[in-house]
């Protein structure tokens, strides 16, 4: 991940615990299931530490890493996960020191992140620390444009159409939800139909739709370059759309698990 990237999720750390969507824990609980062995599961791009208190719970041992700092401070703390600010690239002296040693981790599991990583040196150092037999990856993505309702929905449209331009390239492999994204790993027979069942949404308040928005990495660019996005002409028209502020509206997104092993 490169420095301006991680510069990205610095800066909105606390709109961004505060209005991620969380995958369902029933997905976490299925992946462990996988892996026959629960010694220990390595977090990568853990952000706030979402996913890592929920796979604490299936895992004697998680590690968390990311490379902004700044989300570390907002984590999720469980007596079981060792959170660590790493640098973008890690050495495998670095690796064994901070995760483990080599064929020590029954589950990678990066959340949203993928598509940050320098994939050749993040393979070769997922390949390296996965337990063998046994060891499992998995990489969850959602894109940033949520669905309720087609009135509400036209006006997400429009407004993507005012930042888009400050979207990071490698949302696209978001938008295509990894579609066209490097993975060599080897399938996990019948577990990615299983998977695919998992479905990301939530019940939220406009106040909830509008944070999520905020934390989106486009609108930080925005402001960073002198500019209002989420203006009060915007917040005006998705309020008509939503309705009563309080009232809660079901929002989804698409979702995929990429699973493999070595």
């Amino acid at each position: 991940m490169a420095k301006e990237t991680e510069n990205l999720f610095v800066k909105q750390a606390e709109v961004y615990k505060r209005a991620r969507p969380h995958a369902p824990e029933e997905l976490y609980s299925y992946l462990a299931s996988l892996t026959p062995s629960h010694e220990l599961a390595w977090d990568v791009g853990t952000g706030n530490g979402q996913a890592a208190a929920v796979i604490s719970k299936h895992y004697k041992k998680v590690i968390a890493t990311d490379v902004a700092a700044e989300q570390l401070s907002h984590a999720e703390q469980r007596p079981n996960i060792t959170y660590a600010a790493t640098p973008t690239t890690l050495s495998k002296d670095d690796l064994t020191r901070i995760v483990g040693p080599e064929g020590s981790v029954d589950l990678v599991l990066i959340v949203e992140a993928l598509h940050w990583f320098d994939l050749d040196k993040f393979y070769d150092n997922v390949k390296y620390v996965l337990r063998k037999p046994g060891g499992l990856i998995a990489a969850t993505v959602y894109p940033p444009m949520l669905r309720v309702n087609p009135r509400l929905d036209k006006v997400l449209n429009d407004f993507n159409d005012t930042i888009k331009h400050h979207w990071a390239p490698q949302v696209d492999h978001v938008v295509n939800l990894y579609k066209n994204l490097p993975f060599p790993f080897a399938p996990v027979e019948q577990a990615d139909e299983r998977v695919s069942r998992f479905k990301m949404s939530l019940d939220a308040t406009l106040d909830d739709y509008l944070n999520y928005l905020e934390s989106w990495s486009a609108v930080q660019t925005a402001i960073d370059n002198g500019e209002d996005p989420l203006n009060e002409h915007w917040r005006k028209l998705f309020a008509e759309a939503w309705g009563a502020p309080e009232t809660e509206h079901t929002v989804k997104w698409p979702f995929k698990v990429l699973l493999g092993k070595v």
